[in-house]
């Protein structure tokens, strides 16, 4: 390991002293400590396991594992003045009423997904005030409603969130409408 980071030219320092908390670690174990965050400076630690698996009942195996925090990373990179690139906004939000409504709302969107379109719905059955709330809160450019009404008829209202307009879309084309270009 030293020999390969002497050969990439990485900064090392050699500790025999490290503790990473699980037994089950051998030969070599690391951590990345930086002094950007305070007394709380690991952002990530792991190491070899090679037993592991075999201690569980598997065949011998070797294997390398760590742990990292996001929100160490991400407030690290804040603290360097790095760029954390931000999300592009969900393009449809599909707020659903009922059970029969959430699955077809669930399958709208797995489809929305599945032709680049960023879409979400309400996965824990809040009111409709509340999943209006969260798609304004994410930034969702369009919201739409399916409930009862819109299954018997076939259609919804799709509303563009600028400026409140809506437009009545058939459920059958949410993902030709938003995958069209006409939004």
């Amino acid at each position: 390991m030293q020999k390969h980071l002497n050969t990439a030219g990485l900064p090392y320092v050699v500790n025999p002293r490290i503790v990473r908390g699980l037994d089950y670690y051998t030969r070599t174990v690391f951590e990345f400590v930086t002094t950007s965050l305070g007394a709380q400076g690991t952002v990530c630690g792991g190491g070899r396991y090679d037993g592991l698996i075999e201690t569980l009942g598997g065949t011998p195996t070797c294997g390398v594992g760590f742990g990292m925090g996001i929100e160490r990373v991400l407030l690290l990179m804040e603290n360097l003045g790095l760029n954390i690139p931000k999300e592009p906004p969900v393009k449809l939000y599909i707020a659903s009423m009922g059970d029969a409504a959430y699955d077809v709302a669930f399958s709208a969107v797995t489809d929305l997904r599945r032709n680049g379109i960023r879409a979400e719905v309400d996965h824990m059955q809040r009111g409709i005030k509340a999943q209006f709330k969260y798609a304004d809160k994410i930034g969702a450019e369009y919201v739409t409603v399916i409930g009862d009404d819109e299954l018997l008829s076939g259609e919804v209202k799709v509303k563009k969130m600028s400026d409140g307009s809506t437009e009545s879309i058939k459920l059958t084309e949410l993902t030709k409408h938003f995958k069209g270009g006409e939004n």
